[in-house]
């Protein structure tokens, strides 16, 4: 009974913390409602190994996710805590299903707020449809939107954080990265800083996930030369978006004209300054498809979140002679900040060591 006691608790605390914007009640007992179906579909992980018709490489991405956790407790100094015991096969492609939305106009988030985190860029659902239909809500009250499924994410200690079986179609690089991510999520967590938060976690992953395959197969991991590749493209493309999303932002403050038709010509020569100019430089194809989607503001907000401009959190990193576990405890000085984006600005490592 305490046990039961105990999950409920969880789950209230949980809808609280994330579903509750507004406390709109509708909304609230729905995500409750999925959240009862995740903690009922989970079983133990080493239940989950011993399963004779487990795929074997189902196996062995399980296996990575604990050799990851392991690393980020043990190497990175990350706290993961009772995370990644419990599997969770799905019987949609992913566990949650989050909408972004920006005004057609401005280059700015909505936001919704939360208990405890405060204002999140994002609104979630466990049920796609729900989804969907949130999505046409804020269409039609005139607003850009972006909708995605999402493979995994972070309950930010108030609940470990399972397996999902969504986790396991990624690749061995891919799924490192995200268990390094969400484990800096579980570790902590600023109230009001989505782009703090979720940027910070971008850093330390994309480094953590290089110190993990040179700790697991030596400095000549096979996996390097790939990580680097991505690396290297990643910084060209959020270089370019950067300027992009500099210039469009002048472009609406000098544009009087609210012309739809006018404004999507004006995105479709982001694309093309992507193809002629940034295409050619990039040594993988993770970003074949930007030149496909139909931009709008709700999409480029979205990696302005995550990755707009990561150039603060490499100079703390280099000040702390790149030492992962000595930036992200200068990181940590932040925690009660009230505007950590500032304040890392002059952020650094002292000679003498913190």
């Amino acid at each position: 009974m305490d046990v039961l006691i105990r999950r409920f608790r969880g789950i209230l605390i949980l809808a609280i913390l994330f579903f509750c914007g507004g406390c709109q009640i509708l909304y609230l007992t729905e995500q409750l409602g999925g959240q009862i179906k995740i903690l009922n579909a989970r079983i133990p992980v080493k239940k989950a190994l011993q399963e004779k018709n487990l795929p074997a490489e189902d196996r062995k991405k399980i296996e990575l996710i604990l050799a990851t956790k392991k690393f980020a407790i043990e190497n990175l100094s990350l706290t993961p805590k009772d995370n990644y015991t419990q599997f969770v096969p799905l019987k949609h492609p992913y566990p949650t299903y989050v909408v972004n939305a920006s005004p057609k106009w401005e280059l700015k988030n909505q936001t919704w707020w939360f208990p405890i985190v405060g204002s999140l860029p994002y609104i979630g659902y466990f049920n796609p449809e729900s989804a969907q239909e949130k999505e046409k809500e804020l269409q039609d009250q005139g607003l850009d939107t972006y909708l995605r499924g999402v493979v995994a994410f972070s309950y930010l200690g108030y609940l470990s954080d399972p397996i999902f079986s969504s986790l396991l179609t990624y690749s061995d690089i891919d799924l490192v990265d995200t268990i390094i991510h969400e484990s800096v999520h579980a570790t902590f967590f600023i109230k009001n800083s989505a782009e703090f938060n979720e940027r910070m976690a971008v850093f330390i992953a994309r480094h953590g996930t290089q110190q993990f395959f040179v700790h697991q197969h030596g400095p000549k991991a096979p996996q390097l030369l790939e990580i680097q590749k991505n690396q290297d493209d990643e910084i060209i493309f959020s270089d370019f978006m950067a300027e992009e999303i500099k210039s469009l932002k002048h472009w609406y403050s000098q544009n009087p004209v609210q012309d739809l038709e006018v404004r999507q010509k004006r995105l479709a020569e982001i694309q093309k300054h992507f193809i002629d100019q940034i295409k050619p430089k990039l040594k993988t194809d993770a970003y074949n498809q930007f030149e496909k989607r139909r931009l709008n503001n709700a999409y480029l907000m979205l990696h302005s979140t995550y990755m707009e401009d990561l150039s603060d959190f490499e100079n703390v990193f280099v000040s702390c002679q790149k030492d992962l576990v000595r930036t992200l405890d200068r990181l940590k000085s932040l925690q009660s900040s009230k505007d950590p984006k500032s304040e890392l600005k002059s952020l650094r490592c002292s000679p003498s060591g913190t």
